[in-house]
């Protein structure tokens, strides 16, 4: 019982960290106050295109990461009452 969660933990735990690098990069490309002219209009629209793919990647890092940190606390429960009522 114990394998198989540790699994599903290295694994959760492995895309919220992929999820995180890639929101790194999407904030990276992201300025707080953007001057533009009227030939730079296009740039509007790529930004708030950018902006729905942040709030995308951040509510699904967030339910990794609540998801990671219930399995770590079952695996460590699990693990602890093993170690005290050995079978």
């Amino acid at each position: 019982m114990l394998m198989p969660l540790s699994i599903s933990w290295v694994g959760v735990t492995v895309v919220m960290i992929g999820l995180a690098i890639y929101r790194g990069v999407l904030v990276m490309h992201e300025d707080d106050q953007v001057f533009l002219d009227k030939a730079e209009a296009a740039f509007e629209t790529e930004s708030a295109q950018q902006l729905v793919k942040l709030k995308k990647v951040e509510r699904v890092l967030k339910l990794t990461t609540a998801l990671s940190a219930v399995l770590f606390v079952v695996v460590a429960g699990l693990w602890f009452y093993q170690g005290l009522y050995p079978s």
